[in-house]
Order: structure tokens, then sequence, then C-alpha cells
């Protein structure tokens, strides 16, 4: 390994264990979506037909892809932090994975194109406009020949021997101020309580209204979401054009009564009381407070349902009305969060608890006070570094914000 100055990196195959990818081995190229830390590319093996989505980091700044990728930190991150608290069912693993710059210049260009849009071969990608690119090639020093990213399997797979399949994807994201009318009706508290009743209110509530946190997605194409919502009328036939089920059926699935199989406790990590680690705790949590849940389902034949006895083993669920479903949950959005992060996320809750405390509640809130314990723990000390201030700032315009809505209905939690 040859260093060239500060975070550049030369790696060559014979020194690294790192896979060097070729974008030529893959077809079927899209755009899964970005974030504020990666954008994310989906494209299937030419051989193996395996989808993978490819995560390069974004450089928050300017948005465009950085060439000084911590993809080591964010591996290194999932295995020792966040991995012990799921079961690995549960997880999609990451490795890392290099690319020739002038392939992933040639990859960027993918996030400029519309929605759905899936280019078979990487020839296509060639043919574009190279100012469609969020890497310029200008932006990257010449002693720069590869950079690094992460590599997992698309979250939605399900193995190919099922039949066609539907896929929502529940993305827990922020909630602009012009929404906050629409957001009461669903509640995350519902979503993830266990309850029945409580979990079906919830899903009816983002069918409603999915603002920012549900994408419905059929074979892989956006069906429904806040920017293309689908008229209610025909998410039955959409979802079961043969007239086999309805959208009742997928919401009362009876597995959603267990809600024990995601957590699994137990970081003695954690344990520790000092102030670094009450920092540390307080950024985990973070992570986990903005993962998504990647959940696909698809319906099979009520003779091929069995209980699954290994991880390996399609997992299924079955109705009471006899309908099966095959089913994959994968949580993916597990990256660190920066002390910068955490003082936003603070600023956007007090937000909203100062816009709580000037209005009526009329109706009998989802949660109980203690849910104030988590403001007094998330306050953090004034002698903080200058991200955390600069996110603190952040907040409080959004709480200014707030102040000049109209507010016309009771807000979800108590005073």
């Amino acid at each position: 390994m040859q260093k060239f100055g500060r975070n550049s990196l030369m790696i060559t195959r014979s020194d690294s264990a790192v896979d060097v990818v070729d974008p030529r081995d893959f077809r079927s190229f899209c755009f899964r979506g970005e974030g504020r830390a990666n954008f994310v590319i989906s494209a299937k093996h030419a051989s193996s037909g395996i989808r993978i989505v490819w995560r390069f980091a974004k450089a928050r700044k300017s948005g465009l892809i950085t060439w000084k990728a911590k993809s080591e930190l964010v591996n290194q991150y999932m295995e020792r932090m966040v991995s012990p608290f799921f079961d690995s069912l549960f997880l999609v693993n990451p490795k890392i994975i290099e690319m020739r710059v002038e392939d992933v210049h040639q990859l960027a260009k993918i996030p400029s194109l519309p929605a759905n849009l899936k280019l078979e071969n990487f020839d296509e990608i060639l043919a574009l406009p190279s100012d469609l690119s969020f890497l310029p090639m200008s932006n990257i020093p010449r002693n720069v020949v590869r950079l690094s990213a992460l590599e997992m399997l698309d979250a939605t797979r399900i193995p190919k021997h099922l039949i066609s399949y539907i896929g929502p994807t529940i993305t827990l994201e922020k909630c602009g101020s012009n929404h906050y009318e629409e957001m009461y009706d669903f509640c995350p508290l519902d979503l993830y309580s266990g309850n029945l009743a409580r979990m079906k209110s919830a899903l009816e509530a983002l069918l409603k209204v999915p603002h920012r946190n549900l994408r419905l997605f059929i074979d892989g194409n956006l069906m429904h979401s806040d920017e293309t919502p689908l008229d209610p009328a025909l998410f039955t036939p959409t979802l079961f054009p043969s007239g086999q089920g309805n959208v009742d059926d997928l919401l009362t699935a009876k597995e959603l009564l267990d809600k024990n199989r995601l957590p699994v406790r137990g970081l003695e990590v954690l344990e520790a009381t000092d102030d670094r680690a009450l920092l540390e705790k307080y950024l985990l949590a973070a992570t986990m407070k903005d993962c998504s849940i990647m959940a696909s389902l698809r319906l099979v034949p009520s003779g091929t349902y069995r209980v699954a006895s290994s991880a390996d083993d399609p997992q299924m669920i079955k109705l009471a009305n006899g309908l099966c479903f095959a089913y994959s949950v994968k949580i993916v959005d597990l990256d660190p969060k920066s002390p910068k992060n955490l003082v936003n996320a603070f600023g956007r809750f007090m937000a909203g608890v100062k816009l709580i405390r000037l209005e009526a509640v009329t109706r009998p809130p989802c949660i109980r006070l203690c849910f104030a314990y988590s403001v007094k723990i998330v306050d953090l000390d004034p002698k903080s570094p200058k991200n955390l201030v600069n996110a603190f700032g952040r907040f409080m315009a959004g709480v200014k914000l707030i102040r000049l809505e109209a507010v016309t209905r009771p807000p979800c939690i108590r005073q």
C-alpha cells in the first residue's frame, strides 16, 4: 500500500484484501435513493443474477460523492456496535469494495436520472453526458485512482424460487413543518408496539398519508409515496391484480403480533457511566433512531407454507383466511452519527415539545409522561463540540418556523 497525501490511497490487488469491482460485470443499474450521508446505487450481477447495492459516501456540504470515504470505519462500527443488537436474520452484511475513479464517475450519473429507470448495461451509462455525474473528475486529486464503497445484498431480496412479490419499504425519516398536522394519525410507537390493532392503525395511516415515512415498491418500482401517491381505490387491484387478496389482508398478517423478533439485547460496553460513555450511548441511539426497515412480501400458494427451520429457509406467514406470504425484513441505514447530528435531533425534538406546550391536547396521547425523561437525557452540556452547537441552532430555527404555523389538531404526545 502506498500513501499519497493525507486522505488518498492508491491500493493494488496484490497487497490489499479489498475486492476491486468492475461494474461491467453487472447489469440493470438503478438508483435506490440517497440520504445525508450516502448515495445508494443498485445493480444485478450478470452471472449470478444476485442484486446488490453500493453505498457511496456523500460530502454533506456539496451533496456530491466524496473521494474521502470512511468505509472501513463505518464497517467496523456496524460489526462492533450495531450488529449485537439484532439477530443476523434482520441484517445485511456489508463488505468494503473499491472501484476505479472513472467507473464511479460514470455510476454517479444514475442519481440524475428519473426514478425507477433501469439501465441494462454499463455502456448505456457511458453514453450519458458527463455533467450529470455527482462525482466530477475535476474534484478528484490526480493521485487518487480508486474509491471505496460498501457493497451489500439488496435488502428487499427474496429467493427466486418463489413467485412475484409485494415489497413495501418503510423508511422512518424527518418530516417538514408543513406536514405536522398530517403526522398525528401515524405514530411510530404504534407501529412497533406489538399490539396488532395499534400496528394495523399505524400502517393504515401510512397508506393514507405516507409523507416521508413510507414508500411502496412493486417489483422494484415505486408505486406509492409522498411525491407520487396512489389513489386509495387502486391499492387492492395494484397489490393483488389477480384478486386473491386485499389491502386488509396485507395489514393483518398475524405474525405482526410478535414484538420480540427484532431486538437482541446485551451490549456490556454500554454499562459504563463516564461522560464519554454517555455521549457514545447517545450517538448509538441516534443510529438506531434513523435506521430504516426494508420489509418485502410475496404472495405464495398456500400449499408452499412451512415453518422455517433455519435462517437460510424462506420466512413465511399464514393468515387466518388461508393466504400465505413469504417475507424478508432487513434493517438498513445503520450509519454512525456525528455529534452534530445529535444536537440537531435534540433541537427538532425540543421544537415539538414547545409546540405541544402551546396547544390544548383534546385526545389521549399515545405515550405517557415518562417520555419527558428522554428530553432530559438528550440535553447536552453547553461545552459540547462546535458542530453540536451549530445543530442546536438549526433546531431552534425549526421551532420558530413551527410557531408561525397554525396547528388545528392535537399533537400525539402530552405536555
